[in-house]
C-alpha cells in the first residue's frame, strides 16, 4: 500500500469511528523507510484514536513522538489532534488556547485538500458545541456554523451534512426553537441511518435523548439514552459512554431508583479514570451528591458540592455554578445554619442575574431548585426578597419552550403563598399544586414528592379548622402516593411522611399513635443526620406531651372566618 492510500485508509477510519482500526492499521508498518513528515502523519492518526478510546498513557507517549517542523499541513493536524484531546478532557480553558492555534494554522494551507478540510470541520463542530453548551453564545454559534458551511460545500459529503444537521438541532435547542430542532434531528438521523457508523448513530442517538428530555418525553429519553451506550461501549468511545452512562444515572435519579442510579454513575466514574474529563466528572458527582442529599448523608453531599463548585468556577460554568450553590445552601438548612445558607442562596441569585441565558439554557430544573430559596425568605418573613426572586425566574422563563419551565414557576408562586394567611391566597395555592397533581406523569421524583407534600401542608392546616371527610381522605392519598413514589427508601421524604402522620393522629386525637410516628421519624433523623428536621420534631413532640391547645385563637379563627366570606361573595358576584 503507498504511503499516500496508508493516510487517506487511516484517515477515513478516523472519520467513520472505527477507532481500534486505526490503531491495528498504523501499527502495522515499518516506520524506518518513512521520512519524519509521513511519521507524523501516523503518530497524529494514532493519537486522535488513542484519545477516543480513552489510552491517556498511549495518547501522550504517542503525540510526544511528533516532530513539528515547517511542514503546515503537520503543523495544522498537530494542534486540530490536541484541540480534539483537551475537548475529550473537558479542559475547555485549555481548548480555546488551541483553538486560536487551530484557526491560525488552518489559514496557511490548500483549502481544496478534502483531508485537512474534514480534520478542520471536526475540531470546528466540537468547538461550536463547546459555544452552544457552555458558552450558550447565539451569535458566536451562528459565526462558527456559517464557517462550518462553507467547509462543508468544498467536502461535498453526506456525512458532513449530518453532522452539520446535528450542530444545527443542538443550536435550535438553545434558541428555544425545540419543532426546528427536532427537524435538523431527523435530517441528520436519515443521512446517518443510511451511510453512517455506529460512531455517527451513537451522537445522534445522543441529541434525540436529551430531545427527549427536555420535551417530556420520558420513554423516548430512555430508548436513546440505552441505544447510545450500547453502541458507544461497542466501538470503545469512551467520552460518550460516559456522558450516555451519566444521563442514564440522572433519568433513573429523576425516576426516583436511587439505587440504579448509583449504579450508573459508578460506572460512569470508572470511565473518567480512562478518559480524565474533569467537566464530566463534575456533573456526575453532582447527580451522586444529590442522592446524598436525598439520602441525608449531608457530610458526603457537602463534601461534593464544594468541589464541584470549585471546579465550575475555574472553568466559569455558571450553570455548575448555580447548582452547586443552590445545593449547598439547601444542605445548611438543612443543618440549621440559616445564616449560611442565605450566603449562598443570595449568591446563586447572582449568578442568575449575571447570565441572561438562564432558563433558556436547559436549566430548567435550577427554576424548581428556585422555590426552596422563595419559602426560605418568605419563613425568614422577607417577603420582599422572595418577591423580588420569583418576579426574576418569572421574567426570564416567561418565554421558554422548555417543557415543565412554566409547571415549576407555577411551584415557585405556591412557595410565595406558602405563608399566607389570606383565603384566597391559600385556595389559589391548593388549586395550583391540584392542577400540577394531575399533570406530574412526566415530572422528576423530586418535583412528584414535593407537589404531593406541600399539598399535605396547606390541607393539615386546613383540616384544623374543619373535619371535612373529603379533605382527610385527600391526604390519606397523597400518603399513599408518596409511600409509592418513596419506594421504601430511606430519605428525608420519608421523614416527612412520619411527620405528616403524625399530624393526623393529633387532629385525630390519637396521641399515642402520634407519639409513634413522632419517635419512628426522631430516630431517622438522628440516625441520618437532619438536624434541622430533628429540632422541628421535638418541638413538635413537646407539644404533644404537654398536651398544648390549638394555637388558633377565637380572635384568629374569626379573621379566618370573615376573610374566607369575603373572599366567597366576591366570587358570587363575578359568577
Amino acid at each position: 500500500m503507498k504511503l499516500t492510500n496508508f493516510v487517506t485508509k487511516l484517515h477515513d477510519l478516523l472519520m467513520y469511528g472505527d477507532f481500534r482500526g486505526v490503531i491495528a492499521l498504523s501499527q502495522g508498518i515499518s516506520l524506518e523507510k518513512l521520512n519524519e513528515k509521513e511519521r507524523n502523519e501516523i503518530f497524529l492518526y494514532q493519537s486522535d484514536a488513542f484519545s477516543f478510546v480513552g489510552d491517556l498513557p498511549s495518547f501522550n507517549g504517542t503525540l510526544s513522538r511528533v516532530h513539528l517542523d515547517t511542514n503546515n499541513d503537520t503543523k495544522f493536524h498537530y494542534h486540530a489532534c490536541v484541540a480534539h484531546h483537551w475537548f475529550m478532557q473537558g479542559d475547555y480553558t485549555k481548548f480555546q488556547k488551541c483553538i486560536h492555534e487551530f484557526e491560525d494554522s488552518y489559514q496557511n494551507l490548500d483549502h481544496k485538500d478534502k483531508r485537512l478540510n474534514q480534520l478542520y470541520f471536526k475540531v470546528l463542530s466540537q468547538y461550536c458545541n463547546h459555544i452552544i453548551f457552555f458558552m450558550r453564545n447565539s451569535d458566536l454559534a451562528t459565526k462558527i456554523l456559517s464557517k462550518m458551511e462553507e467547509v462543508s460545500k468544498k467536502i461535498k459529503q453526506d456525512l458532513t451534512r449530518s453532522r452539520l444537521f446535528l450542530i444545527y438541532a443542538w443550536f435550535d435547542m438553545l434558541n428555544n426553537n425545540h419543532e426546528k430542532s427536532f427537524q435538523h434531528g431527523q435530517e441528520a438521523l436519515k443521512i446517518v441511518e443510511k451511510n453512517g457508523s455506529k460512531y455517527h448513530l451513537t451522537n445522534t442517538y445522543y441529541f434525540f435523548g436529551m430531545h427527549a428530555k427536555i420535551s417530556g418525553d420520558v420513554s423516548g429519553e430512555l430508548f436513546y439514552f440505552e441505544k447510545g451506550l450500547k453502541l458507544a461501549e461497542e466501538i470503545e468511545y469512551q467520552y460518550m459512554a460516559f456522558v450516555l452512562g451519566m444521563h442514564m444515572g440522572n433519568y433513573y435519579f429523576e425516576r426516583g431508583n436511587l439505587k440504579k442510579s448509583l449504579d450508573c454513575l459508578k460506572k460512569a466514574i470508572n470511565i473518567h479514570e480512562k478518559i480524565q474529563n474533569k467537566w464530566l466528572y463534575d456533573f456526575t458527582m453532582g447527580i451522586m451528591g444529590s442522592i446524598y442529599y436525598i439520602q441525608g448523608e449531608y457530610k458526603n453531599a457537602l463534601e461534593v458540592y464544594k468541589t464541584v463548585l470549585e471546579n465550575n468556577e475555574k472553568i466559569s460554568y455558571d450553570v455548575g455554578i448555580l447548582s452547586s450553590q443552590l445545593q449547598i445552601g439547601k444542605i445548611y438548612l438543612e443543618l440549621g445554619d440559616t445564616e449560611t445558607s442565605e450566603k449562598y442562596f443570595l449568591n446563586a441569585v447572582e449568578t442568575v442575574k449575571s447570565n441572561s441565558n438562564f432558563v433558556v439554557a436547559g436549566s430548567y430544573d435550577l427554576v424548581f431548585a428556585f422555590s426552596d430559596i422563595i419559602a426560605f425568605f418568605m419563613n425568614q418573613e422577607k417577603a420582599d426578597k422572595a418577591e423580588e426572586i420569583y418576579r426574576l425566574l418569572e421574567e426570564r422563563g416567561k418565554n421558554s419552550q422548555i417543557e415543565h419551565v412554566q409547571d415549576f414557576l407555577k411551584y415557585a408562586k405556591v412557595s410565595l403563598l406558602k405563608t399566607s394567611k389570606k383565603f384566597k391566597e391559600i385556595v389559589e395555592a391548593q388549586e395550583i399544586l391540584r392542577k400540577l397533581l394531575q399533570e406530574d406523569s412526566n415530572f422528576n421524583f423530586e418535583f412528584k414528592m414535593y407537589i404531593r407534600l406541600t399539598l399535605c401542608e396547606f390541607l393539615l392546616k386546613e383540616l384544623e379548622f374543619s373535619e371535612d371527610e373529603d379533605i382527610w381522605n385527600e391526604i390519606e392519598e397523597l400518603i399513599k402516593s408518596i409511600d409509592k413514589l418513596n419506594k421504601g427508601q430511606t430519605s428525608i421524604f420519608h421523614v416527612n411522611i412520619l411527620i405528616i402522620k403524625a399530624q393526623l393522629a393529633v387532629i385525630s386525637e390519637d396521641f399515642r399513635q402520634s407519639i409513634q410516628f413522632i419517635d419512628d421519624a426522631l430516630k431517622l433523623s438522628e440516625r441520618m443526620g437532619f438536624e434541622a428536621k430533628l429540632k422541628q420534631i421535638h418541638e413538635q413532640k413537646e407539644d404533644i406531651l404537654t398536651e398544648q391547645p390549638s394555637k388558633i385563637t377565637p380572635k384568629k379563627m374569626q379573621s379566618y372566618i370573615q376573610d374566607a366570606m369575603k373572599y366567597v361573595n366576591e366570587w358570587k358576584s363575578k359568577n
